[in-house]
């Protein structure tokens, strides 16, 4: 395990180190409307994909299936996303109507990729079942390069919105092709509707999960579409992308790496919980520096990095930022439902909480913006005691456990940034080499002092990371 996480954390952090880069220069160029439309238009896009993919990825890793139960498979997600294609393109104009988009031909640039899913399911699959994750880590990196350097020069060039766009088509082209050639999947002339029974078995709860889960994290931006325009969806969906690149990071690196183990560890149910509570501790501890040095220093990094027009986001990055660290810890919990198989009451628990998550928006957005982002933040919190419920019961532990455990370190973390935000509102920092001086000190006293107070429990997690 040691090699598979070092690589994914290398993969996802390059990765989103490189998007980032290419979000600071293109918003320098671009206002923030155009990234509203492109965050609509990601969420079209996101919504369909989970239609097609169905589930299936994550059932064809707890499942060994042979070639010709995988050419089904294919057949009947080729068959769904056709489908979803041509229904997209003939009401390409009043799904652009209802989300204000500017052209409903933006629509046709995007969707036509979903043919492709099908490629990407069975690939990512093979590769991850089989531990790959240095060659995932690789086309990550080679499909953000490449796409971050179109979309910079394309708006560079003055051709405007179309460059985001081509950004996140490259992305997504590039990793699926680069999945396929290098996968050990080809297509059989010989096909067996078995194994598609047995996967569906498994993988419907997820879809369904996935369809929720999706539908309630993105309903924020698409209520601020509808009652605030596609500007503040701009503004809204360039904060929420910056706070998530912890969470999303975790969940595409650690949390690819964790459920094949827990798969494979499923009947040992003390392990599994050693492996879960060592995830969080991980994940608090190496997570905090970077959510917390963009919280305490948001209006330098925005003013400094991307300009005056975003300045609107600074408010609300700061809440969302301090939520992404709930976010990263549920994103690694879902790992221990599905390693167990216990899709059916992911299923189950994720309504409720998305239930929760639904009425803070919907009670948050009659007040504004600020509101709406602090009525997410609150949902966060009680979702996360929820999850941790309903997990440590599945490993047979009791909740308060896995709290006692890690208390420690969050008690340590809040001393700790209440300490930086008194020590900042003595200096000043209105240079982009201050912001960075400020930066590394900050870093190096984090982890200095993480090292003097819990060595003991840092190694020792290191340590039962390395074993598995």
């Amino acid at each position: 395990m040691k090699n598979s996480l070092k690589w994914s954390f290398i993969g996802s952090l390059a990765s989103k180190f490189i998007g980032v880069v290419a979000f600071v220069l293109i918003a320098r160029i671009l206002p923030p409307s155009d990234f509203g439309v492109v965050a609509i238009l990601s969420i079209i896009f996101g919504f369909t994909r989970i239609i097609v993919e169905s589930g299936f990825k994550e059932a064809l890793i707890f499942y060994k299936i042979p070639d010709n139960g995988l050419s089904a498979i294919f057949l009947f997600l080729l068959a769904i996303s056709l489908l979803v294609v041509l229904m997209a393109v003939v009401f390409r104009e009043d799904i652009s109507l209802y989300f204000n988009l500017r052209d409903g031909g933006y629509l046709l640039y995007v969707i036509p990729l979903l043919v492709l899913s099908p490629f990407r399911v069975i690939s990512i699959a093979q590769l991850e079942s089989n531990s790959q994750f240095k060659s995932l880590a690789i086309f990550e990196l080679i499909a953000t390069i490449s796409s971050s350097i179109v979309g910079v020069y394309m708006a560079y060039d003055g051709l405007g919105i179309l460059s985001l766009i081509m950004l996140l088509l490259i992305n997504e082209f590039v990793r699926i092709i680069l999945y396929y050639y290098f996968s050990s999947w080809s297509l059989s002339c010989s096909f067996s509707l078995s194994y598609l029974k047995k996967v569906f078995r498994y993988s419907y709860h997820l879809l369904f999960f996935n369809l929720v889960n999706f539908s309630t994290e993105n309903i924020d931006k698409i209520i601020i579409n509808k009652s605030l325009g596609i500007a503040d969806t701009g503004l809204y969906s360039r904060a929420q992308q910056i706070s998530s690149l912890m969470p999303t990071f975790v969940s595409q690196s650690a949390g690819r790496v964790i459920f094949p183990v827990i798969a494979s560890i499923k009947d040992k149910k003390t392990e599994v919980f050693k492996l879960h509570l060592n995830s969080l501790s991980y994940i608090i501890l190496l997570g905090f520096p970077f959510v917390g040095l963009f919280a305490i220093y948001s209006q330098e990094f925005v003013a400094l990095l991307i300009g005056d027009q975003w300045l609107g986001m600074v408010p609300i990055l700061k809440i969302l930022l301090a939520m992404s660290m709930f976010q990263a810890l549920g994103a690694i919990s879902v790992n221990v439902y599905t390693g167990l198989g216990k899709t059916q009451m992911q299923y189950r628990v994720n309504l409720l909480l998305k239930f929760i998550l639904l009425f803070a928006i919907i009670l948050g957005s009659s007040y504004g913006l600020v509101a709406l982002v602090y009525g997410l933040l609150f949902a966060r919190m009680v979702n996360f005691f929820i999850t941790q419920y309903f997990v440590c019961m599945l490993m047979r532990v009791r909740l308060h456990t896995l709290l006692l455990e890690i208390l420690p370190v969050v008690l340590f973390i809040l001393i700790f940034s209440f300490t930086i935000v008194q020590l900042k509102d003595w200096t000043n920092v209105d240079n982009i080499t201050t912001l960075v001086a400020h930066s590394l000190l900050f870093v190096i006293l984090y982890f200095s002092l993480v090292f003097f107070l819990f060595k003991r429990k840092f190694l020792s997690v290191a340590e039962s990371f390395i074993k598995q």
